[in-house]
């Protein structure tokens, strides 16, 4: 009898586990630790091996972690960012449901140890890992608000910092960055109001907003004008829909308008595009866009996308002054500058309806075109290493002050080779 006595106890146990189990499976607030269970969402190689390491460790587990943490804050104050990354990745294994964690971790790869690399391609393949990094975080969390909105933030400001990393993501996915961020936005808004919450923190209404506008004109440009313009309304519609009946910025609502206002502007974008590059409609055509964006600048000061639009549609006037040059005619591609790029970005910089960050962007296009002016002078007096100097420097003073896609860079970059092999 003794002999029997403990499997007589252990199965009596057994029955006692699984009856409370059953109780507590049957309550609400199981619902909610399930959404969080770090195992359940695994594929089952992974979730063999997470979930056994996990159990096996057992109270070595909280010992772990703690020694973990105590060598990233060591690690992390030293800058030793590779080491910080190996170790966040162990302690995301251990804590998968620590939102911070998930965080730090993308962050180090897509801007601390990105910014350390010396090639694109690099920064690319550890961007990217900070992407995958974040988007383990949402598979594993799918309720926390706080790391979708830590997503559509990655996808809104990393990528674009580079014109090659926004490329390298379209070409591997098949989306814009842009189109990533509004949807996901979009979902952390839609999850936090769940919660009872109007928004998330930070606010994500504006930043969705701005990612829709920039997805809409990354279509267009692509020539995809019908896409673009069905774009315009979803982002109106959306940002409508989301906030109807809940406090909104006033900012945030007059923008909501350039939606509406866009609308044909890009009518006027898809016949610029049809037109022939030598026919007498399409100057025209150029000076009635130019014209529309400016009177959208000065009515919605605050959607880069516009500004952005507006600086391509001066590259004409940047490249008729550098192939003057070529022609070594650079005295009448500086006066061109001058005359139709200096004066006019300064007077919009001047505009007392321009505010903020668009004013200084304006006052940079005319620093910058100055520098292009006094280049191009260097050159017509046969001063060409003065010339070059100038030249180099454009990029490098003005690469973080204009957008990364400005059409200028490259046409000042090609000038400067040619310089350098003549």
């Amino acid at each position: 009898m003794k002999r029997w006595l403990p499997a007589v106890l252990m199965a009596a146990l057994l029955c006692g586990v699984v009856g409370t189990q059953a109780a507590v499976d049957r309550r609400p607030e199981k619902k909610e630790l399930t959404a969080a269970n770090p195992y359940d969402r695994l594929p089952p190689s992974q979730y063999v091996a997470e979930y056994s390491a996990s159990m096996l460790m057992g109270g070595m587990r909280a010992v772990a972690i703690d020694y973990l943490w105590i060598q990233f804050i060591k690690a992390e104050r030293e800058r030793r960012f590779v080491e910080v990354n190996a170790i966040l990745e162990m302690i995301a294994y251990l804590q998968p449901t620590f939102a911070e964690i998930w965080k730090h971790l993308a962050w180090v790869k897509a801007y601390n140890i990105a910014a350390m690399m010396e090639t694109r391609e690099d920064r690319w393949l550890w961007v990217k890992g900070g992407l995958d990094s974040i988007q383990k975080a949402v598979d594993r969390n799918p309720a926390d608000e706080g790391l979708w909105f830590y997503k559509a933030y990655l996808h809104y400001h990393r990528l674009p910092q580079e014109a090659y990393l926004l490329d390298r993501f379209r070409d591997e996915t098949g989306q814009d960055a842009w189109e990533v961020s509004a949807l996901t936005m979009e979902k952390a808004i839609v999850i936090a109001q769940d919660k009872g919450r109007d928004n998330t923190r930070p606010p994500g209404d504006g930043m969705m907003q701005d990612a829709y506008f920039k997805w809409a004109f990354a279509v267009m440009r692509r020539g995809e004008h019908a896409r673009a313009r069905q774009l315009l309304r979803q982002g109106h519609d959306t940002y409508f829909r989301l906030t109807q009946g809940r406090p909104v910025t006033d900012m945030n609502e007059h923008n909501n308008r350039a939606f509406l206002d866009l609308a044909p502007v890009f009518e006027l974008e898809e016949k610029l595009a049809a037109a022939a590059p030598d026919a007498p409609e399409t100057a025209a055509l150029r000076t009635r866009l130019l014209q529309a964006y400016l009177a959208l600048e000065l009515t919605y000061v605050h959607i880069q996308p516009i500004e952005q639009r507006i600086i391509h549609l001066f590259d004409r006037p940047f490249a008729e002054a550098l192939d003057l040059a070529r022609q070594g005619k650079a005295a009448a591609g500086a006066a061109l500058v001058e005359k139709e790029l200096v004066d006019f970005f300064a007077n919009l910089e001047a505009d007392p309806r321009i505010r903020g960050g668009a004013k200084r962007l304006w006052a940079d296009m005319a620093f910058f075109a100055a520098d292009l002016q006094r280049a191009l002078e260097a050159e017509a007096r046969g001063e060409f290493d003065v010339a070059l100097k100038k030249y180099d420097e454009l990029p490098a003073n003005y690469r973080y002050a204009l957008p990364s896609e400005s059409p200028q860079f490259p046409l000042v970059e090609r000038r400067a080779a040619e310089l350098r092999n003549r």
